[in-house]
C-alpha cells in the first residue's frame, strides 16, 4: 500500500508524503476557498445560512481528517522529534 501522508516529526498529524497527498491538501485548499468565496459574494447573510454553511465546511474538513489519517504511514500520536520516524 502507497501512503500519502507521513507523520509529523514535531506535534501531532501529518504531512504530505508524495504527489497524491499534496493534491488532497491542496484540493481540500480550493473546496475551502471556494466556500468562503461564494459566501463572502452573498448580500444577505442569514444566520441559518452562515451555520449551514459552517456545517458544510466542517464535514469537508473531518473528510480531509479522515482521509489523511487513513493514508498515513504510521500512528497519529504527539511526537517531539524524536528519530523513530522513517524507520
Amino acid at each position: 500500500m502507497t501512503y500519502w501522508f507521513k507523520p509529523k516529526r514535531y506535534g501531532l498529524g501529518a504531512t504530505p508524503a508524495n504527489r497524491k497527498g499534496w493534491l488532497v491538501v491542496i484540493g481540500f485548499m480550493l473546496i475551502v476557498a471556494a466556500f468562503i468565496a461564494v459566501l463572502m459574494t452573498r448580500d444577505n447573510l442569514s444566520v441559518e445560512l452562515v451555520l449551514a454553511w459552517a456545517a458544510a465546511l466542517v464535514a469537508v474538513e473531518m473528510l480531509f481528517i479522515w482521509i489523511a489519517w487513513k493514508k498515513t504511514d504510521g500512528a497519529w500520536r504527539w511526537r517531539w522529534g524524536s528519530d523513530d520516524i522513517g524507520k
